[in-house]
Order: C-alpha cells, then sequence, then structure tokens
C-alpha cells in the first residue's frame, strides 16, 4: 500500500507536538502544574518526605520519579525540582531546600544533585495534597501500568497565578507572570459574587521586587491573556552613587554586573563613561549594587535601563491546558476553572465522605438487628456449614444486605452485650446528621462555593504576603525625549592632541574622553599633550598640517579613550602625505578672530576663522601656499596677540599680529621676518 510521505510527516509531527505541548511544555489551568512538576511532588508526598520529616538526598527523588513515573532525562527531572525551590523564581515555594540550589548573586544552576537535600514545603502539603485520598481527583496508570499517579491535584494553591509559568512547546509558548496572592483572592469573591471581575487593581507581583512602570498596560494582560510588563530593578541615587537594591525577575547579580563592565571596557556606550567603579555589597540581609559615578548618575541610570538588564519587558501569553488542549486565559478564565476544579473537588471529598458513612451506617443498622435478635442469630451462624454459607442464610432470614451479614458472621462476640447496642445507636445517630448535612452539601452550590472560600482564606492567612512590587506609570517616549535632551545639552567631551607614544611616528594621537574622566596634566604629562579642546558629541573640530593643510573630523568619529589608555593614531583617521604631521586643534567653541600661521622661513599667514571654519571639503584643503618651508604652529588669536618666534642662529623675534593683513585661503603668506641662514625652530604665544 503506497504511503503519503508529506501526509505521514504531518501527521507525526501533529501527534508529537501535542505530546510536547500537553504533557511537558504547558501548565495544567486547574493545579498550574507541568506532568513533570506534578509527577516529583507526588512522588515526594506518597513516600512521606514532608515538611515534618528530614530532608532527603536530591538524587533519590530524581530516580524515583524517573523510575516510577515520569520516565524522562534525570537533569529535565532535576532541574525542575530546583526550580520549585528557588524563593526568587517563585513567591511560595514548592519544595524546601538543604544546599546550593542556586542564588540571585551568582545564577540559577544548582550543586549535582547528589549533594543537595529537599522535602515538600509546607504550603505544597496544603495546597496540592489536602483529602486527595478521598478520590477528590482521578488517577491515571503510570507508563509501565504497574502503578498509578494523579491527573491533577486539588489544588487550593493557585499556583499558576501566583508563581507564574514560562514555557516553549512546538509554535507556540506560554509565560505567566507572578501575582499576589492577596489580591487574586479578592478577585475570586468578586467573581463568587457577581460571576464578573475587574482588571483595574490587580497587577504581577515578582518575589524579586522590582518597579512596573506601564501600568496602565497591565489591564489588557489580565483582559486578553496577552501583554507586556517592563519592570525596573530598585534603584536611587544618593550623591554621585547609584543604590540598586533588587533586580528584575530572574536577573542575577555577578552576571549583571559583568555585562556592565564587558560594555565599559568596550567602550561601546557613551553614557556608560560617567562609572568610576562598581561595588557589590550584597549579603544574607540583601541585595546591595553600588555605583560610583563620575559623570551624572541620572544619565548613567537612564543608560543602564536602556542597555542592560536594570530594565527587562517580559511578554505575557496565558496559555494553559483546558480539558488537555492549550488555551489562552483571561484572567476571569483563569479563575472560572480554578473555581470549578476545587468546587468538583470538594464535592467529590463530600460525596466520599457521604459514601463512607452510607456504608458505615449500613453496618451498624445491620448489627442492630443481629443483637437483636442474638440467640437466633447464633443458631443460625452454628447450623451453617461455612461461613458464606452463614451469611447467605442471614441474608434470607432477616433481609440484611451483603454487607451487613458479612459484618455479622465477623461481628466479635464482644458486642453482643447490651451497652454496645446503647453506643451503635448513638453512632447510627450521629452518622444520620452527617448523612444529612453532606447531603444538604452535596446539593447546594453556595454551600460548596462557601467551604471553597472558608479553604482559600485559610491557605491565604498562612501563606500571603504585602505586596514586593511597585507599580507606577513612565511615559517612555517622553522620558526617552528628555534623555535625548539632557545627553544632547550635556554630552560633551575633551579631546587632545597628544606626541605619539611611537618615537619614530611622524603622527601624532587623538584622544576622546569624556568631560568627567579628563584631568589637566602634571609633570612629565604636560609635554605629551600638544592641545585640548572641548567639543561636543556631532560637533566637528578641524586639524592643521606642518603642509599647510586644514582637516576636519567630527568627535563621534573617535572611540572613547581614558586618561591611561592610548589614543588613536591620526595617520589611521586622515589620509596624510609623506612627512606630514599634526601641529594643532581647534574647535568651533573658541572665540578667537583669526588663524594664524607661521612657518620655518620666516612666512606667516593671517586668515579670518570664519573662513577657515567654513570649509566643507574635509580631506585635506590648502590653506597656505609652502615653497619649500613647512608650518612651524598655527594659533587661533586676536589683533593683540604677540608671538614669540625662537630662530636656530638662536635668536628671539616677537611678532605682533595686529601688524598683519587677514588673507583669504588661496593666497599666499608674507614676510613676518627676514631670516638668512637659519629658520624659525618654535614659536610661543605670549598673550
Amino acid at each position: 500500500m503506497a504511503i503519503n510521505s508529506l501526509t505521514e510527516m504531518h501527521n507525526d509531527f501533529m501527534v508529537y507536538a501535542a505530546e510536547v505541548n500537553n504533557n511537558r511544555a504547558f501548565p495544567d489551568s486547574r493545579d498550574g502544574l507541568k506532568p513533570g512538576m506534578r509527577a516529583a511532588l507526588y512522588t515526594m508526598f506518597r513516600k512521606g518526605f514532608n515538611s515534618s520529616k528530614p530532608h532527603v538526598k536530591s538524587a533519590k527523588i530524581t530516580g524515583a520519579v524517573i523510575g516510577e513515573l515520569w520516565p524522562h532525562g534525570d537533569a529535565s527531572v532535576y532541574e525542575s525540582i530546583v526550580r520549585m525551590s528557588q524563593p526568587w523564581v517563585n513567591n511560595i515555594p514548592e519544595i524546601e531546600w538543604h544546599g546550593a540550589n542556586g542564588s540571585l548573586l551568582g545564577g540559577p544552576e544548582a550543586a549535582s544533585s547528589r549533594y543537595t537535600e529537599c522535602r515538600l514545603s509546607k504550603a505544597s502539603e496544603d495546597g496540592f495534597f489536602a483529602n486527595i485520598k478521598k478520590n477528590t481527583v482521578d488517577m491515571i496508570p503510570n507508563f509501565s501500568e504497574d502503578d498509578e499517579w494523579p491527573t491533577v491535584f486539588p489544588a487550593i494553591f493557585p499556583r499558576l497565578f501566583v508563581n507564574g509559568s514560562q514555557g516553549i512547546g512546538y509554535t507556540i509558548a506560554q509565560e505567566w507572570e507572578p501575582g499576589n496572592l492577596t489580591e487574586f483572592v479578592s478577585k475570586v469573591k468578586q467573581y463568587l459574587k457577581k460571576k464578573k471581575i475587574t482588571c483595574d487593581d490587580i497587577y504581577p507581583d515578582y518575589p524579586t521586587a522590582g518597579v512596573i512602570i506601564n501600568k496602565k498596560d497591565i489591564k489588557s494582560i489580565y483582559e486578553t491573556g496577552k501583554g507586556s510588563v517592563i519592570l525596573r530593578g530598585k534603584a536611587e541615587i544618593d550623591g554621585n552613587i547609584i543604590k540598586i537594591t533588587s533586580l528584575p525577575y530572574q536577573v542575577y547579580v555577578e552576571p549583571f554586573i559583568s555585562t556592565i563592565k564587558e560594555l565599559v571596557n568596550a567602550n561601546k556606550l557613551n553614557g556608560l563613561t560617567g562609572i568610576e567603579d562598581i561595588y557589590n555589597k550584597s549579603d544574607d540581609s540583601g541585595m546591595l549594587i553600588e555605583i560610583e559615578c563620575s559623570g551624572d548618575p541620572t544619565q548613567v541610570l537612564n543608560t543602564l535601563y536602556k542597555y542592560t538588564d536594570l530594565q527587562c519587558t517580559f511578554s505575557a501569553n496565558q496559555m494553559a491546558l483546558v480539558n488537555g488542549k492549550p488555551e489562552m486565559l483571561t484572567l476571569i478564565d483563569y479563575i472560572k476553572y480554578y473555581v470549578e476544579h476545587n468546587v468538583n473537588c470538594i464535592k467529590r471529598e463530600y460525596q466520599h465522605d457521604l459514601d463512607e458513612a452510607a456504608a458505615e451506617l449500613e453496618i451498624l443498622n445491620g448489627l442492630l438487628v443481629a443483637i437483636a435478635h442474638i440467640d437466633d442469630v447464633i443458631k443460625i451462624i452454628k447450623k451453617s456449614k461455612s461461613s458464606p454459607d452463614a451469611k447467605n442464610n442471614l441474608m434470607n432470614t432477616y433481609n440484611l444486605t451483603e454487607s451487613q451479614a458479612q459484618a455479622i458472621v465477623d461481628m466479635r462476640l464482644g458486642r453482643l452485650a447490651q451497652l454496645e447496642s446503647v453506643k451503635i445507636n448513638n453512632n447510627i445517630s450521629e452518622l444520620d446528621i452527617k448523612v444529612k448535612d453532606l447531603t444538604l452539601k452535596l446539593n447546594s452550590e453556595p454551600l460548596l462555593e462557601k467551604e471553597f472560600v472558608k479553604r482559600l482564606d485559610e491557605f491565604t492567612k498562612n501563606y500571603s504576603w504585602v505586596r514586593k512590587t511597585e507599580v507606577i506609570d513612565v511615559d517612555i517616549k517622553e522620558e526617552k525625549k528628555a534623555a535625548k535632551k539632557v545627553k544632547k545639552a550635556t554630552e560633551q567631551y575633551i579631546i587632545t592632541l597628544n606626541e605619539s607614544p611611537v618615537l619614530t611616528s611622524t603622527s601624532r594621537e587623538l584622544k576622546k574622553m569624556a568631560l568627567s574622566e579628563y584631568r589637566v596634566p602634571k609633570g612629565n604629562e604636560v609635554a605629551k599633550e600638544v592641545k585640548a579642546i572641548k567639543v561636543g558629541a556631532k560637533d566637528k573640530f578641524i586639524l592643521i598640517s606642518n603642509k599647510g593643510r586644514m582637516y576636519k573630523l567630527q568627535a563621534n568619529k573617535l572611540s572613547l579613550s581614558t586618561m591611561k589608555s592610548s589614543g588613536a593614531d591620526i595617520s589611521s583617521l586622515l589620509e596624510l602625505q609623506a612627512d606630514e604631521r599634526i601641529i594643532n586643534i581647534f574647535s568651533g567653541n573658541e572665540e578667537e578672530q583669526y588663524f594664524f600661521l607661521i612657518t620655518t622661513r620666516g612666512n606667516v599667514k593671517k586668515m579670518e576663522r570664519d573662513e577657515v571654519f567654513g570649509i566643507s571639503k574635509k580631506a585635506g584643503t590648502p590653506i597656505m601656499k609652502l615653497k619649500d618651508e613647512v608650518v612651524v604652529d598655527v594659533y587661533l588669536v586676536n589683533d593683540d596677540a604677540v608671538i614669540e618666534a625662537i630662530t636656530s642662529k638662536p635668536k628671539e623675534v616677537n611678532i605682533k599680529v595686529a601688524d598683519f593683513k587677514p588673507r583669504g585661503r588661496k593666497a599666499s603668506g608674507v614676510r613676518g621676518l627676514k631670516l638668512k641662514t637659519y629658520s624659525i625652530l618654535v614659536t610661543n604665544l605670549l598673550n
């Protein structure tokens, strides 16, 4: 028979995808657990590894889960157990732990299962397993069909809302944000009273606290099942110190600090140049990261929000299994399924108690018949050939049920006393009351819901907490605009022209530093720095060479440096001619009126500053014609300036700028000094 391979692959993929989504990646809407988590918790429960007993080796539990209920990889099972124990992941951890199970400092990875121990938390015992032995949920066979386990727990613990969930299945993902138990209970009561709820006053509550900054967007998550939460760590500015006391959900201290250091060292972000040092002062009493700023701490903090995990966005996608299929759930949907499940569990519990009471009542009524006819009963039993024969004879003689007859046959002689008859009658009266009460409750939805609320209130009383996460509204767009304005207004740099550290180089180097980074050179450093100018991030500055050529560069083209680091070799930035060397740099912030150039042969040229700054061409525009000479120095000066020239004679001569008229860019220079066989070596600006 021919098989269509495409059809076969499609069908196989759909079966496999359903298996992954339903049996691994998605939680059940009723108890909020994935099958692997449920298998681990049930294994611990039925083996007695509870909160009143000593902790047990995690490897022992992992092995039991795999061998008895959930035949998957030990690493994935152990990882699931570890995650259920972490208080920074869960608002109410399902498992108590001994040993290393990760930390907020270093990360979520736990020690090997052979080194750690765990047991059920009291919250799991109360929230998942109360009355589970009373047939409150269905049981299914395990993989080898030699054991059974629950399809779902009778969960008064609203785990899916309280602890959240994350998982990626095939073609679909699910993410539930952790929430506050007390706030959830108020919505449950609202639903029971009105069969509807409002979502204006309920928000995620993360175990690691933080600040939700898009308060107005949260309502849509609970109304539609989808949306985004923007969460920031808690930070405050104290002088030039940024103090971070919490990080967003599932962000860890040491990796966070490492990220900042990498960004600073890589010089990728201008705003991070304002960081002087980072101190991790976190300990058992709480988290504290201090960032010492050399620049504007507000600007540094905004940059951290933008480029690091100090601000995170979580995409809620509230998918969960409903009747074995993934569905998108709104908050009211989830509450509906949660309430229905719990009420049904209570109903099954009551039915179990009613069945037990009815069975016991049946037996007691049969015993009363036996006591009333005790002599005849004894004769019938004595004349019977066997116990089954005696049972049948009693049933036929006194119209008893099989259970009643069996109880009489098994009855001890001590129960024949008259006092025993009084006890039996009292028990019957009590059971009659119990049966009537259970029957009334089973037939009354309000009474079932009342019992559910009572149990939910008890659980909440024991395990609720005060909200940890702040919720505010921050206008992100306006914040970004304000940050850009601040950045544009304050983003200033110092660019220095320095002697090249390579002695054989004819070039020099440029260094761009944040204002907070720059220090006025002292001692031997003075000789290394030729000129320092202040520019804005997008400002252009000009460079003039000994060949009388002018170049332009934009400040953003230079990478950031520090006082101790090397700068950029100018020859790598500009296409310089052979033996060409940059002798000075100028910014548009300098206010002097004229450029004044002096050559080795004593020729000078005075130019209007705007004529030089107005040149649009960048790549080496000539501003002075030269013969067999080079430019010694160039200054930006006013007419009152006096320049001292030192010649090779040696001789010192003063040149007054006011003695010369400005000339155009294409004009030659004029004789400034009459020199014969000697030349100008050095010049100095006197005033």
